[in-house]
């Protein structure tokens, strides 16, 4: 008979691989956006492929969404991101972490998917 630890070490492990499996769909879906943006810029205004960090990554959303106001990639990341930030939770609270640092990881990085993927932003500023 398969005993709760069993299932329970199962289902977080099968959680862990779907956070790297949509991590991977993510960032491919980032590297997409990256080319998108970066086939309508001039040689010298285009996305390098090294040091990126939050600054960069803000700027090239903004210029997506410039030049796409109706492109859909941004929102595919966005989802595929939230759904591997829901997996990472599930996986973390079947391996038993403690239910404040699930609530402040979970809180922290709903808010930063949402104010980065979904938030809608005014065409002025």
């Amino acid at each position: 008979m398969v005993s709760f630890q069993t299932v329970r070490l199962t289902l977080g492990l099968v959680s862990l691989a779907c956070v790297s499996g949509f991590g991977l769909a993510a960032s491919l879906t980032h590297l997409a956006i990256v080319e998108a943006v970066n086939s309508k810029l001039s040689t010298p205004d285009q996305f390098g492929q090294l040091g990126w960090g939050p600054v960069k990554s803000l700027n090239l959303i903004n210029e997506y969404r410039r030049l796409y106001p109706a492109g859909k990639l941004l929102r595919r990341a966005g989802i595929l991101a939230a759904v591997s930030l829901f997996s990472l939770v599930v996986a973390a609270t079947l391996f038993g972490l403690p239910l404040l640092a699930l609530t402040f990881v979970g809180a922290v990085g709903a808010l930063s998917l949402w104010s980065v993927y979904f938030r809608r932003r005014s065409l002025s500023g």
